[in-house]
């Protein structure tokens, strides 16, 4: 239907009344396939949801995360929770150490 539409509006000359019949109906039949059907919008990660799925995914406890940024394990509980931020030095060790850009925590 798309592809019609895009041939229907793409013609240079002048539109029969029946092409632009056409082509309004089709934008109608799009516009309300898209209003019922939108388009997924992806979730929003945070750097702790990074984190606790690099942790997850290497199978690494909150004691080795701990040892990893070189807190103590209370500390690392608090960041994990959302208590605590994340410090640029944290990215830092996370990102030398999950070999990932220190950007994908922002």
């Amino acid at each position: 239907m798309v592809w019609e539409l895009g041939k229907l509006m793409g013609r240079v000359k002048p539109h029969s009344q029946g092409e632009s019949d056409d082509a309004d109906t089709l934008t109608t039949l799009i516009k309300d396939y898209e209003y019922r059907n939108p388009t997924p919008r992806h979730p929003v990660f945070t750097g702790i949801d990074l984190v606790c799925g690099l942790l997850e995914d290497n199978q690494l406890s909150q004691k080795q995360f701990a040892q990893i940024l070189g807190l103590s394990e209370s500390v690392a509980s608090m960041i994990l929770s959302g208590k605590r931020e994340l410090t640029k030095t944290h990215i830092s060790k996370l990102s030398k150490r999950f070999e990932i850009p220190t950007s994908a925590f922002f």
